[in-house]
């Protein structure tokens, strides 16, 4: 990898913050306090800062609220300042600069543009995912400085686990044991209803996740308390506490914003730098334990992250969050989880029928982490809610997955990380380079408007095109070229997707026009909805999920060939069932 794009992500160009920016005169490393060494209580952070190359600041630089803190009895307040962005941007400018900045505008398929429903491509959608909650408000995403705001204004339910990848803090908290402890009254907004709250000051949260169900019983439970007003809530059900998710969303959310100034960017996006580099270390870090089975469980070595390759790293830090995962309360048991199956999508069925077993209404053993089709609560007033074909069995709801996505495509086994295509290094007029940390769409970068208004901003060259092209290092035919090769995948797999779209509308159609008859033949109607879950699987994840249409891997193509298999072979066998067809020896590869 370019030695620039190193040394820009591993902070390489920290500067020692001076007296006149943290407001506190100069002190040795290990000094935090008037009196005390934090190196007392903090013995591993003051030795890991010391080899690092933020080695010599004060620590009070990222931590003033440290300074009076008691060195007994003392619970960590959550507005600590080393959870806001602006800090790090005292040192960074320019890549808290490029992190804050968006356009607000669309790629072709996809971007930044303000509450863009998914069912506009995709306008059969709402059919295919009955009785989810996404129905009522599914939104195309925009950049990262919007990501707290826009989770914050959702109309439609929302849980507090999904807070671990918007705040920084939060993802701090998670797990650690720690008791965070509000240090204002913070004013929050139930957007579902308007309901509004006032968290008060001195709440206390703690945050974790019973991974192995010693606790709650129950594998991979959110165990969400807060301690409010002398009232205790929680995500779980637990003796002496009210089971409230409202409020412990609420309150989570508090803790995310409290302390932060108005106006200040951490409001909307909390987060921050610290989510992905460690300060103390000034090197890569997970707040967030995502590879228990290894940086790439598809690689032929599997290594840990502090073992991993540059580019697994990378992959791995923004795979904290640009993964599939089991994120909230159930439809079907009504079990707040968080789970990371860190897998292909060809792999998530027998995961998830191995870790959240149940038996559906046709005996069919499946899962039971996210919804059932069709039973969802269906208040008059949702637009875009269809009741045309419900199915009433458990399908799988996917997130974003562009990690597992990326895994093994053709630029990840050229030794391509996410940061080479999202983070290319720019050059500033001065001739100084820094990564930019925009994270925005190659196709954005490569366009020469956006470019321009990206570059004017921050003082940077473009290329004889005017773009600013990190295609170049491998290809040599120019931005418009690189744009329309990007575009030919993408209008080739969007066009699959809307074959498949229509397939299993038409799934679902036979089938439940077969359930509805009163003498059917079961074993076919099972066979039915097993081909019809792995192909909606297939369809939901790799493309109304994921967020390249298709760009980040071939295999899309080919899984998308496979789904429309196996929805027509679930249209085949609903028709069988509903026409008293027979079956014996029956299985998936069949048709």
């Amino acid at each position: 990898m370019r030695t620039n794009l190193r040394r820009a992500l591993l902070l390489a160009a920290a500067v020692l913050v001076t007296a006149s920016v943290v407001g506190v005169s100069r002190m040795d490393t290990a000094t935090g306090a008037p009196g005390e060494a934090c190196g007392t209580c903090h013995p591993q952070k003051a030795a890991d800062l010391a080899a690092s190359q933020h080695a010599g600041m004060s620590c009070l630089a990222c931590h003033p609220d440290a300074r009076d803190h008691p060195a007994t009895g003392y619970k960590m307040p959550s507005a600590s300042n080393y959870f806001q962005m602006e800090i790090c941007g005292t040192c960074h400018p320019d890549q808290y600069g490029t992190y804050t900045y968006e356009d607000g505008s669309s790629t072709k398929y996809g971007g930044s543009r303000y509450k863009v429903p998914k069912y506009v491509p995709f306008p059969k959608y709402d059919t295919i995912i009955d009785g989810h909650g996404f129905v009522r408000e599914y939104n195309e995403e925009r950049s990262h400085p919007n990501m707290l705001q826009d989770h914050a204004d959702i109309k439609r339910g929302k849980y507090e686990v999904c807070l671990q990848c918007k705040s920084t803090r939060v993802a701090f908290y998670w797990g650690s044991g720690r008791t965070a402890v509000l240090q204002n009254d913070v004013p929050v907004t139930w957007a579902p209803t308007n309901e509004q709250f006032v968290v008060p000051k001195g709440t206390e949260i703690t945050l974790a996740t019973d991974t192995t169900g010693a606790v709650t019983g129950v594998k991979a439970q959110v165990m969400a308390q807060v301690v409010w007003d002398g009232v205790t809530y929680t995500s779980f059900v637990k003796d002496g506490t009210t089971e409230d998710f409202k409020r412990t969303w609420v309150a989570v959310y508090a803790m995310a914003i409290d302390g932060l100034p108005a106006g200040s960017p951490t409001v909307k996006n909390s987060a921050t730098c610290n989510h992905c580099h460690d300060p103390h270390k000034t090197a890569f870090r997970l707040i967030r334990n995502v590879d228990e089975k290894g940086v790439n469980p598809y690689a032929a070595t599997e290594t840990g992250f502090a073992n991993a390759s540059e580019q697994d790293k990378i992959d791995t830090v923004c795979g904290q969050c640009h993964i599939e995962y089991v994120c909230g309360k159930s439809g079907v048991d009504n079990i707040d989880r968080d789970y990371i199956p860190w897998a292909k999508v060809s792999d998530l069925e027998d995961i998830y029928k191995s870790e959240f077993p149940i038996t559906d209404a046709l005996g069919i053993p499946t899962y039971s982490m996210d919804w059932i089709h069709g039973k969802g609560v269906r208040p008059s007033a949702w637009p875009n809610y269809a009741r045309e074909f419900p199915i009433e069995v458990p399908l799988i709801k996917s997130q974003h997955p562009e990690t597992e996505t990326y895994w093994q495509s053709l630029h990840y086994q050229m030794g391509r990380s996410c940061a080479d295509c999202h983070m290319p290094t720019v050059t500033k007029a001065d001739g100084t380079q820094f990564s930019s940390h925009w994270f925005a769409s190659p196709v954005k970068y490569l366009d020469p408007a956006r470019a321009a208004a990206f570059a004017q901003k921050f003082d940077l060259t473009l290329n004889s095109e005017g773009v600013i092209n990190q295609c170049s290092s491998c290809h040599s035919d120019g931005a418009v070229a690189r744009t329309a090769a990007i575009y030919k995948v993408q209008d080739a797999v969007y066009a699959k997707a809307l074959t498949v779209q229509d397939l299993l509308v038409r799934s679902l159609q036979a089938i439940n026009r077969a359930k509805a008859k009163v003498d059917i033949d079961q074993v076919w109607l099972r066979a039915a909805v097993e081909d019809h879950r792995a192909a909606h699987v297939r369809w939901e994840n790799l493309v109304v999920s994921e967020n390249s249409m298709g760009f980040h891997n071939a295999e899309v193509s080919v899984e998308l060939d496979n789904a429309a298999a196996y929805a027509r072979a679930a249209i085949r066998a609903a028709s069988r069932a509903e026409n008293d067809g027979l079956l014996s020896g029956w299985t998936r590869n069949t048709f």
